[in-house]
């Protein structure tokens, strides 16, 4: 994704448009090779040369006959508008994206993003994705974000993760009158909890549970 995208010659989609992922087919073949070469996709990713299309043949054909790797082309509103990508490894999953040149910069990555790990999460009982991204890819860094990915390492490359949520409580509520096992407190390196307040005081609580967010 270009931190400068081209102006689109598409209207671009209404707030809140429907983003979705189908398999990649055969048929995708060529369209995701234009997209992997676009210039400014090739700035941004790793290996910057240009792919031959043979090599891309090969490589496409081999994706879809793997069971580690799954290939997704991003639609919006119905349109193929890109091409993501996991790569499984047990219950871990790397993620890839580009987007197609002239779906740059309408807001297509986020909600691709999202739609990729909830595939992940709830069709492929995946735990964590993983992703890198070069650190001067800002488009694609401020896209991982919005879609719920932290950093995890910064520096040239920068690392991201994002986790399944999972419910700390699990099954029906204890019957009236009976305590709820808690469990324990998990720590988490380099955050200091709270002191307790001094017995006897009281707490003052602005706010309600309700108006939390995670």
């Amino acid at each position: 994704m270009s931190a400068s995208p081209p102006r689109s010659r598409l209207r671009p989609p209404a707030p809140g448009a429907a983003v979705t992922l189908r398999p990649a087919e055969a048929r995708d073949c060529r369209r995701t090779w234009l997209w992997r070469n676009d210039e400014e996709t090739r700035r941004v990713s790793f290996d910057s040369s240009p792919i031959p299309y043979e090599t891309h043949e090969r490589w496409f054909t081999e994706a879809l006959a793997s069971d580690r790797r799954k290939l997704y082309v991003v639609l919006g509103e119905g349109q193929e508008a890109g091409v993501a990508r996991l790569d499984l490894d047990g219950r871990q999953a790397r993620v890839s994206i580009h987007l197609a040149p002239e779906r740059r910069g309408q807001g297509l990555g986020p909600a691709a993003l999202r739609a990729l790990a909830d595939r992940a999460f709830d069709e492929l009982e995946v735990d964590a994705l993983v992703a890198s991204v070069k650190g001067d890819n800002h488009a694609s860094l401020s896209a991982f974000a919005k879609a719920g990915f932290a950093v995890a390492e910064a520096g040239a490359v920068v690392m991201l993760a994002r986790s399944r949520v999972v419910d700390p409580h699990p099954g029906p509520l204890p019957p009236e009158g009976e305590g709820a096992s808690m469990p324990p407190r998990r720590e988490v390196e380099g955050v200091v909890p709270a002191p307790s307040p001094p017995e006897g005081e009281r707490v003052r609580v602005r706010g309600r549970a309700g108006d939390r967010r995670r």
